[in-house]
């Protein structure tokens, strides 16, 4: 996000089990698609609840959890939550021409298997 102005934010509180690489990586390549598909249900109405009236056309996403998971295990479902919105036509395309970066933070004060999710949309 260097040098990038926000224009809008956006955000969705979740609570509950959360795509991690590693059940990513253990999916097989026929339950993967499932596992997907699973994860599109939850995060798509989430998605729309926000209210996004026109099309994202740069963007940063920013992950707030507190589970289990280390960091980087929380970005197999930060790219699901991503191509959700993508799909849904809210965000143009997850190509580093529009997504300008993400951050995960592992946040102590929320509840367990908490995640907040903030679409940050660029001027």
């Amino acid at each position: 996000m260097i040098n990038e102005t926000i224009k809008n934010e956006y955000q969705i509180t979740y609570s509950g089990k959360w795509l991690s690489i590693n059940q990513a990586y253990n999916s097989n390549r026929f339950s993967r698609g499932k596992v997907k598909n699973d994860f599109k249900a939850i995060y798509k109405p989430l998605l729309l609840e926000l209210g996004i009236t026109s099309q994202i056309q740069k963007y940063c996403l920013e992950v707030r959890y507190w589970s289990k998971l280390d960091s980087l295990n929380v970005s197999a479902g930060l790219k699901i939550f991503e191509d959700s919105a993508v799909e849904l036509g809210l965000i143009i395309n997850d190509d580093k021409r529009f997504g300008k970066g993400i951050t995960i933070i592992p946040d102590s004060t929320l509840k367990h298997n908490t995640y907040i999710v903030k679409i940050i949309e660029l001027n």
